[in-house]
């Protein structure tokens, strides 16, 4: 019976500095994604064109997708429930995303013509 009671007995140290050390980890690596993600917005932004965007996401929007996925993977635990959610959210929010580009990109091209009544020419049967 003392073989029972040994197995149930859980020892356990009171570390406070790796648990400090933890907290400062994470803080320091959330800081480095939310100024990496806005040093990445501020260059998508300013320094290239939304045409150029357009085609860069049209080719490569399975590689962002499968990229980004793999990020908030690694980012997250491996948890079923935490990651089917996850998995749909990046669906949602990358087709949302490149729906609003499409969206800038037809709205700008559209108010160049916005005088013109009609662009074709009516065409008569002889």
């Amino acid at each position: 019976m003392n073989y029972f009671g040994d197995l149930l007995y859980i020892k356990f140290k009171l570390s406070l500095l790796h648990y400090i050390i933890w907290i400062f980890c994470i803080k320091f690596c959330f800081i480095f994604m939310v100024l990496l993600l806005s040093w990445l917005y501020m260059q998508l932004y300013f320094l290239i064109e939304l045409k150029t965007f357009y085609i860069i996401l049209k080719k490569y929007k399975k590689l962002v997708f499968y990229g980004l996925l793999c990020f908030l993977y690694f980012l997250f635990p491996p948890d079923l429930l935490l990651q089917l959610p996850i998995l749909i959210l990046n669906i949602v929010l990358i087709e949302v995303f490149y729906f609003y580009i499409c969206l800038i990109i037809q709205n700008t091209t559209s108010d160049k013509y916005a005088n013109n009544t009609t662009t074709f020419k009516k065409i008569k049967k002889v």
